[in-house]
């Protein structure tokens, strides 16, 4: 027989004893204030855009938002709808997106906007940009200021450039090209800001074959011209196949890129597939033009590389290595460029249009590539073969027309589409941190010849 102590008597107090004065209280304030909460998220538009991931937390991309304007049906695509340039702000939480029509049989004469959305805010309303500016025809290209976030400068398919302060928002035009009879007359292709002892200058390239560089004037407010570079069509090799008739005429630029290490050094791609290795420091004046507007013109060109066959899309040097640049085309290649070397070390060829391409700012030697078909590719091109990853960005396909990646936070990208709208993804870490092997590769490729 054992023995146990006798367990002790459990005494429950009754319920009504239970409830405190004081909660009660908090109760009658909190109650009202929780259910208006409630009905208001009820109610709330705020994540309209926002898709939620049901698929595993290791899902290599994900699409965070589609942002699209308000009265933009997301079933068709009428003039002046697609999304034509991308731009991360140097903070990279704000995108500015720029429409515009696919193709203009004439001048432009379309009314367009350019949006501006912070992904990062709590407020964010994807159908409805925190900031819209209106423009006298569809943009071509847009590029944020540096170091600058509320500093934007726009170019236009009528060649026009527009400066924004953001800031301003009664005004916030700080300057434009308009009037200034040495400005482009085709649409701009390319902008970059370009740093100098003396401050930025904003550097244009268009299908009229110029590159032209701005000073922007506070005194004066508007954009000053300091240089001219031009093109010709005779210095397009002739491989290229599309070479113009006459070779003292103007070949239309379609790219443009600086070296991070030498800001006097710079590509360029042509309308005809040529790629040009050119020095900002030239004061080599062109011999002969036809037209007018000669005087002041430099030629910028200093050495040629093996041509794509067909247009230049995109150029961009690599900032983990000087002598390392990409280019893609329409001849639906992405290739490694050397400086040193003519032909390409690299290049992967796709079958279906490539649309747009970009180098990732974490990753070395890996590369983005959308397509007509709205697929998005990533290539490593320390793999041979297969890309990492193919994602179709659209059930049905859908031209894919602009790509941006952020290279304040790498994990982030956008991609714009014919029908206006933008998806903004997010990249799993393995696609963003970079390997040890990577930087081994990317210094051999530069530092060598190689046959690839």
């Amino acid at each position: 027989m054992s023995q146990t102590d006798p367990e002790p008597e459990v005494v429950v107090p009754p319920a009504d004893a239970a409830v405190q004065p004081s909660l009660v209280a908090f109760l009658d304030r909190a109650v009202p204030l929780v259910l208006r909460e409630l009905e208001r998220s009820e109610k709330s538009r705020a994540f309209d855009g926002y898709q939620l991931i049901e698929e595993d937390d290791d899902q290599p991309v994900r699409r965070l938002l589609t942002l699209r304007l308000a009265g933009r049906p997301a079933d068709t695509g009428t003039t002046g709808d697609q999304v034509s340039c991308l731009s991360w702000s140097c903070t990279g939480s704000v995108v500015a997106v720029g429409y515009g029509a696919g193709e203009h049989q004439s001048w432009c004469e379309h009314s367009t906007s350019l949006a501006l959305w912070n992904v990062h805010r709590k407020d964010l309303n994807p159908n409805q940009p925190y900031q819209k500016l209106e423009l006298r025809s569809c943009a071509s290209y847009c590029r944020f200021h540096p170091s600058e976030p509320s500093v934007l400068a726009v170019g236009m398919v009528t060649g026009e450039l527009q400066l924004y302060n953001l800031s301003r928002e009664e005004d916030p035009l700080l300057g434009t090209t308009s009037g200034i009879i040495q400005g482009h007359r085709e649409p701009v292709s390319a902008l970059h800001w370009l740093a100098r002892s003396a401050g930025y200058s904003l550097v244009s390239a268009s299908r009229d074959g110029r590159m032209l560089v701005w000073k922007y004037s506070e005194a004066k407010q508007q954009l000053q011209l300091v240089k001219q570079f031009q093109l010709m069509a005779g210095q397009v090799p002739r491989s290229a196949g599309r070479r113009a008739a006459r070779a003292d005429s103007e070949a239309g630029l379609t790219a443009l890129a600086f070296s991070h290490d030498n800001p006097d050094q710079f590509t360029i791609g042509s309308e005809g597939g040529g790629v040009f290795l050119c020095s900002f420091a030239s004061e080599v004046p062109i011999a002969a033009m036809t037209g007018e507007r000669t005087e002041g013109l430099l030629n910028p060109v200093t050495s040629t590389f093996e041509p794509h066959q067909g247009q230049v899309l995109m150029l961009q040097c690599s900032k983990f290595h000087r002598n390392i640049f990409i280019s893609a085309g329409s001849d639906n290649e992405v290739r490694v460029y050397n400086t040193l070397q003519i032909s390409p070390l690299l290049s992967i060829s796709l079958e279906a249009e490539v649309t747009a391409a970009a180098l990732s700012p974490s990753r070395p030697l890996v590369v983005f590539v959308t397509t007509g078909s709205g697929e998005q590719h990533l290539f490593d091109f320390t793999r041979r073969g297969a890309p990492l990853h193919t994602m179709r960005l659209h059930e049905k396909p859908l031209v894919v027309t602009a790509l941006r990646l952020n290279d304040k936070q790498p994990s982030l990208l956008a991609t714009g589409d014919a029908k206006g709208a933008v998806h903004v993804w997010s990249l799993a870490t393995e696609y963003v941190s970079p390997k040890t092997h990577e930087l081994a590769e990317i210094n051999r490729l530069g530092g060598v010849q190689t046959d690839g």
